[in-house]
């Protein structure tokens, strides 16, 4: 396959990501699965890459061969996440490195476990405070998730 592509921001994924860490990473949008690549290369233990484009997934499959053992693709996108997971028997999931703290979280998650340093999540079920809420970064200031 000839498709070209460099993932932008790796450096700054990786520092934040800390793969070296080891743990199961999620990739909801793997394209051409370079940042995959580089998660794996800086010591993942496993990644799961998610994607609804069949030609992107080919190119990131040829990407991660040298992973094989270590990296699982499936045509899917990020509202089937439990589903994906749920096939790949992943029952547990870091949210320590999720970034914002703010997640539309699917509906069936009694079987995973979720870890955080949160102190407490937030349910909001209004669109607009959810909204502005994660635009004033409140999980930030308050140490909490806010899920929708």
């Amino acid at each position: 396959m000839t498709a070209t592509h460099v993932p932008v921001m790796t450096a700054e994924a990786l520092q934040f990501l800390q793969p070296e860490r080891g743990g199961v990473f999620v990739d909801c949008t793997v394209g051409l699965g370079g940042h995959s690549r580089a998660l794996l290369q800086a010591g993942a233990s496993r990644v799961i890459g998610l994607d609804r484009d069949l030609s992107a997934l080919s190119h990131a499959r040829e990407t991660l061969a040298p992973w094989t053992g270590k990296s699982d693709l499936a045509h899917s996108d990020y509202r089937s996440i439990d589903a994906v997971l749920d096939g790949l028997k992943v029952e547990r999931i870091d949210c320590t490195k999720f970034g914002s703290g703010a997640y539309s979280i699917p509906s069936l998650v009694e079987h995973l476990t979720f870890e955080t340093k949160a102190k407490y999540i937030l349910c909001i079920e209004t669109g607009g405070m959810f909204q502005r809420l994660q635009s004033h970064k409140y999980w930030q200031k308050a140490n909490c998730i806010l899920v929708s």
